[in-house]
């Protein structure tokens, strides 16, 4: 009996080893479970701050970068080139690091690492600054291009975003325009009309497009808020002023000559904020002018083209008839023309002609280039 009493007492104790060892396990096991989830909270924790502070430096380092661009806007260069090594030397003043507590807590600029996967051309110029900006300047698309890391660091945890910013680059315009803008007119007579204009002032505060001809305006401004299509032609304009703030798309313009007031003798202008794409440019006399704020593409330049002045900010495109701009017409075209072949006998200006500034500032050319403040943003996390 006494033996049975014992038996059963060893093995009491051994269950409550054995249920102790597994209850002790499966506190280990809970226990352990816990700490790594709280490690894992702690370090997801720590990744979003670093992320938070990584996206702060980037807020802070494109406000400098903004601001830095409106300044040198102000001032603008003569070149692009200029500009390009003026504003390189303003941005590697901007600071590379930005503490933002004792704790080891800051973001900074750190390099862009693989510029290949950005895919610039051969000729684009790329600059790394001493502050781990890189800097681009890819004359093909008219950007300046500025790269760089925002790398967020909280104690032992750190997140970066890189940024790549493309500013559009441009000629200021401002006071080169010389068509004014007709004030506010609600409805002014005959604008809607495209035959006939006399002697008025037209407004279009919308994209305007007029089937067939636009014929026979006469000592009249119309001035196009937004975009402005013509099917046919525009012909017959007598001391005519057309201002487009938008795309302009013609078949034709023919027949652009002066009026004569007081004896004083007053042309046809056409001026265009953006891009300008006419069939065929003919018959255009007595100093008259062509502004194109954009691009130019024309089909054809007539041979009765006189006394008539092109300037073109953007790249001009002439497929037929570029030889006939010679005598008393120019060409001054600020990116360039296409397919054109330098010959210092003619009288189509590029930036690479050394008498280019004097030849085109005669005729109202813009003098200073400068960055479109809003760039295109492409923000990648790492």
């Amino acid at each position: 009996m006494k033996k049975h009493l014992t038996n059963e007492k060893g093995m009491a104790l051994l269950t409550v080893i054995l249920m102790f060892t597994l209850f002790t396990a499966i506190g280990l096991m809970i226990f352990t479970s816990i700490l790594n989830n709280m490690k894992q909270i702690n370090k997801t924790e720590g990744n979003i701050q670093s992320t938070d502070i990584a996206e702060m430096g980037a807020i802070y380092f494109k406000t400098k970068i903004n601001d830095t661009i409106a300044l040198q806007n102000n001032a603008g260069a003569e070149t692009i080139n200029d500009y390009f090594t003026t504003i390189n030397n303003q941005l590697n003043v901007i600071e590379t690091k930005k503490p933002i507590s004792k704790d080891d807590v800051y973001f900074e600029i750190k390099t862009i690492g693989d510029i290949s996967k950005y895919s610039l051309p051969p000729t684009a110029t790329i600059k790394l600054l001493p502050n781990n900006m890189t800097t681009y300047l890819n004359k093909d698309a008219r950007i300046i291009g500025i790269l760089l890391n925002s790398k967020g660091i909280k104690k032992n945890e750190t997140r970066s975003l890189s940024i790549h910013l493309k500013y559009l680059y441009k000629l200021d315009t401002n006071g080169n325009y010389a068509i004014a803008h007709p004030g506010s007119i609600t409805s002014p007579i005959k604008c809607g009309d495209p035959s006939q204009i006399s002697g008025i002032q037209c407004l279009y505060t919308t994209p305007q497009s007029f089937e067939g001809d636009l014929q026979n305006i006469k000592d009249s401004t119309l001035y196009f808020e937004d975009d402005f299509n013509v099917s046919g032609t525009i012909v017959n304009v007598q001391g005519g002023k057309i201002h487009v703030e938008g795309d302009f798309v013609a078949s034709e313009i023919n027949n652009f000559q002066d009026i004569t007031e007081d004896k004083v003798s007053v042309p046809s202008e056409l001026e265009v904020e953006g891009d300008a794409q006419i069939g065929i440019i003919n018959n255009t006399f007595n100093d008259f002018k062509l502004f194109v704020g954009g691009d130019l593409t024309v089909n054809q330049i007539g041979n009765s083209v006189r006394d008539s002045t092109f300037i073109v900010l953007g790249t001009a495109t002439i497929k037929s008839g570029l030889e006939n701009i010679n005598g008393d017409c120019k060409l001054c075209a600020y990116n360039g023309v296409t397919g054109y072949v330098n010959d210092p006998t003619d009288k189509i200006y590029v930036p690479e002609d050394p008498d280019f500034n004097t030849q085109c500032s005669l005729y109202g050319g813009p003098t200073k280039y400068i960055l479109q403040t809003t760039p295109d943003e492409m923000v990648e996390y790492h």
